[in-house]
């Protein structure tokens, strides 16, 4: 969703690690989800409330391929729906300024104009086409994203997942990002941490909407349904 960002890890880059394609669920077939795909490790790490981040370089991009994890003690509509309340992340999500929903291309999709402020330079403008589904029999949901256009940004794309683990949810923030003029530096760096932060806050304002801001809540849950029905 936040398509110009991606995040620098504060755990060490598990090398070899490859992430394996989502097996959905079919006829006599188990889900196989994110979490059989992570390593003892990292399932320890997710188990102890820790965000586990895989970083893989990628050719063509200054920044690398990055894949953020962690648990939040929701269901998988609690917090798919929340994140979908695309409008909602500026009050939560810090240095954004701006988050409104510019086009709707289908029941399911949407264009959304972000304006996120920049330390140094100027802010960052840009569009992202957001795709909303479920999958896995209706269990699991998963929030795709394209850059449309940028004020500096050439490429990126993302996804965010949320499937069950245990009596909560496992989110997986993937984003890849082709840099413009936000390629190195100590605004490379803040621009990395940014997303590490947008996962760790997301996971703490599904939790605060499902504990004390429940008919909210609610709401975003019958938007997320109306998008998908």
């Amino acid at each position: 969703m936040f398509a110009v960002w991606i995040q620098k890890s504060m755990v060490r880059v598990l090398n070899g690690f490859a992430l394996a394609s989502l097996v959905l669920a079919s006829a006599g077939v188990v889900h196989a989800g994110i979490y059989d795909e992570l390593s003892p490790e990292q399932k320890s790490k997710i188990q102890a409330g820790q965000q586990v981040v895989v970083m893989q370089e990628a050719a063509g991009s200054a920044w690398p391929k990055v894949w953020v994890y962690q648990r939040v003690d929701s269901t998988p509509e609690e917090a798919a729906a929340v994140f979908v309340d695309f409008e909602s992340a500026p009050t939560y999500i810090p240095n954004l300024k701006k988050a409104k929903i510019s086009k709707r291309v289908a029941k399911n999709s949407f264009e959304v104009d972000y304006i996120l402020e920049v330390p140094v330079l100027a802010d960052e403008e840009y569009t992202v086409r957001d795709v909303v589904t479920s999958y896995d029999q209706g269990a699991a949901y998963q929030v795709e994203w394209n850059l449309v256009r940028a004020s500096s940004t050439k490429a990126s794309t993302g996804y965010a997942k949320f499937e069950t683990l245990g009596t909560g949810t496992l989110i997986a923030y993937y984003n890849f990002v082709v840099p413009g003029a936000f390629g190195s530096g100590i605004v490379k760096d803040r621009a990395m941490k940014q997303v590490r932060d947008t996962v760790n806050l997301t996971v703490k304002q599904i939790e605060k909407q499902r504990s004390s801001n429940r008919s909210a809540l609610d709401r975003q849950i019958q938007a997320l349904r109306q998008m998908l029905n």
